[in-house]
């Protein structure tokens, strides 16, 4: 049956304009306009990709099934995968701690990005695990398995040595509490618990305590003359060279390195030979810069309006299926989180796994709660 009602949806309506917008930015791009349009253009397959998930193939009991016990499976076995690693410092999958501060990486090789993977998918999981045991008849085998599932999940985090990741669990961590309707004081109890044991780990061991307590204040403090800070206010002076629309998409880079040392821009890297960052680290400043405030308020918009399908999610859904749509909803969070350092909006690694997170907070109907 051919059913286009999807099409009415508002915020896929204005996707659309995003896209036809980043199009007319990547045609107008001050630098490069070769990498201006052919992001502008390839912008378009990842809205498809969450309304894929979101109108044709969640929406099926089966595949959502699926699904869900996959993100669980994934999440724990590359929990253990980075314990493991921690403890006898090789992993199952043969890697080694990275080079900087020791930090983990879990199964992705060299890369210590194992914590901020976990917190962005933890509390899709975490949800579904309590959705699925909601109707057993003891505390225990109700809460049991999304409780363990959090545990793992932040102990993870934090012995990853990923400051930010953990501070971003610890957030959603309590945008989930606040939220969760029939089990706050059962959350409560168990983030008491899992409050001491993290604060046991961070003041007795001595790496812990070496990054989260001796390192954190000198780097919050002195952060304006940090590789970041130089990244992010040469973001600001990008987006001054065109404050309406911007230079262009994918031409941040472009402009650093073709007029940055003549426009005031900082190194990325302070005290070496001039070089420049491959996009400005914070995905609002990313819009800001190379599609100009028009471009960032069309972003705004859209996040109005993924925030506003998800409330009318909550709001229309009984327990269990309350649950699972808010661990999708605060799964949203660590990717639109506004005060942090990011990765590019644009790139395949980060921007996929947004829009399938998106994806699955925007299904439109209540999934089954069965995993």
């Amino acid at each position: 049956v051919r059913d286009f009602a999807w099409t009415r949806t508002p915020w896929i309506r204005l996707a659309a304009v995003v896209l036809a917008y980043l199009i007319v930015c990547g045609v107008l791009s001050q630098y490069d306009i070769p990498s201006g349009l052919n992001r502008g253009l390839s912008w378009g397959r990842f809205p498809l990709f969450a309304i894929a998930l979101s109108h044709w193939l969640l929406p099926l009991d089966r595949n959502f099934r699926y699904l869900s016990r996959s993100l669980i499976l994934l999440l724990a076995l590359v929990s253990l995968d980075t314990l493991i690693q921690f403890l006898t410092g090789t992993s199952l999958s043969g890697n080694h701690p990275g080079s900087y501060a020791n930090r983990l990486t879990g199964p992705f090789g060299d890369k210590m990005v194992v914590g901020l993977f976990l917190t962005r998918l933890a509390w899709p999981a975490i949800g579904l695990a309590f959705a699925a045991s909601w109707t057993q008849p003891s505390l225990i085998r109700r809460f049991g398995p999304g409780l363990a599932l959090a545990a793992l999940f932040g102990i993870t985090i934090l012995l990853s040595g990923e400051r930010m990741a953990f501070g971003l669990f610890l957030l959603t961590a309590t945008l989930f509490w606040l939220g969760a309707k029939g089990m706050r004081l059962v959350l409560l109890g168990a983030g008491v618990v899992m409050a001491v044991a993290a604060c046991g780990i961070v003041f007795f061991n001595p790496l812990m305590h070496d990054r989260f307590l001796t390192t954190t204040a000198p780097v919050v403090q002195n952060f304006d003359d940090s590789p970041y800070g130089a990244i992010l206010g040469n973001a600001l002076k990008t987006w001054e060279l065109d404050p309406v629309t911007g230079v262009g998409p994918k031409n941040f880079v472009a402009a650093c390195e073709k007029e940055g040392p003549k426009l005031g821009f900082r190194s990325e890297a302070p005290g070496t030979v001039f070089n420049c960052a491959r996009h400005p680290h914070n995905i609002y400043l990313e819009w800001l810069a190379e599609t100009g405030v028009i471009g960032l308020a069309l972003f705004i918009g859209l996040i109005g309006l993924w925030g506003r399908e998800v409330y009318a999610g909550l709001r229309h859904t009984s327990l269990p299926h309350y649950i699972i749509v808010l661990g999708f909803g605060v799964g949203l969070v660590p990717f639109l989180w506004p005060l942090m350092t990011s990765m590019s909006f644009f790139i395949n690694w980060s921007a996929i796994l947004f829009w399938w997170v998106l994806g699955l907070a925007l299904v439109r109907r209540a999934p089954a709660a069965k995993v």
